[in-house]
């Protein structure tokens, strides 16, 4: 039985930790070259932002602040749900730039999609966690269970860096897809094994995964 609390990280734990730390880099994309010269006439553009501090706190700042107008930028910034939700967006053409975490944008990326990336505007490694109830002493015991994930965001990639680095057996549990504002709620409703990864966030429905990854 793998006990939770006297597991001891492995070269292969530290390296995962260093990939899922890569993949929580937020970063500011652009489609094509939309970025005025500063001192140009102000130019209207909406940024896309995910409705999460550690993506969208630096645009509302800039905004409010007036860092865009002193760029040139009349900006109208366009929260989503998610940074998924935001990539539709960018490929549908109604945002031309916004902020997401590395996943999201490197899948786009990889298709290919013709985007760049611009900038770095946070480390959010630190703010991605696996969560479980209290009275979880050992990963067999989600042997089952429910684990919500975001598939195609760092949520999967933190999941999947678990799954290799503890040796766990992810056909033993059943993966709930749902987005970041589900899971809370979901979690907190949930048995007391259940468990929840992700970033904390107050908005969520009831879903009653064991685990959860945002």
């Amino acid at each position: 039985m793998n006990s939770i609390n006297r597991r001891t990280a492995s070269p292969a734990t530290a390296r995962s930790a260093r990939s899922f730390r890569t993949a929580c880099t937020a970063s500011l994309l652009a489609l094509g070259a939309l970025l005025p010269l500063p001192g140009a006439a102000q130019t209207a553009v909406t940024i896309g932002a995910g409705k999460d501090p550690n993506l969208a706190a630096q645009i509302v700042i800039a905004r409010d602040k007036g860092f865009f107008k002193e760029a040139g930028l009349d900006a109208e910034v366009k929260f989503f749900p998610s940074a998924g939700d935001l990539m539709t967006a960018v490929v549908g053409g109604s945002v031309p730039i916004g902020t997401s975490g590395a996943t999201p944008t490197t899948t786009l990326r990889s298709r290919p999609f013709p985007i760049r990336i611009l900038s770095q505007i946070s480390d959010i490694s630190g703010a991605q966690q696996i969560i479980v109830k209290q009275s979880l002493k050992s990963l067999d015991e989600l042997h089952g269970k429910k684990i919500a994930i975001m598939r195609g965001t760092a949520s999967e990639s933190l999941f999947n860096s678990f799954v290799k680095a503890y040796g766990f057996d992810a056909s033993k549990v059943e993966l709930v897809n749902m987005a970041p504002a589900e899971m809370l709620a979901s979690f907190s409703l949930a048995p007391s094994t259940r468990s929840r990864c992700g970033s904390p966030t107050p908005r969520a429905r009831a879903g009653s995964p064991t685990a959860s990854c945002s």
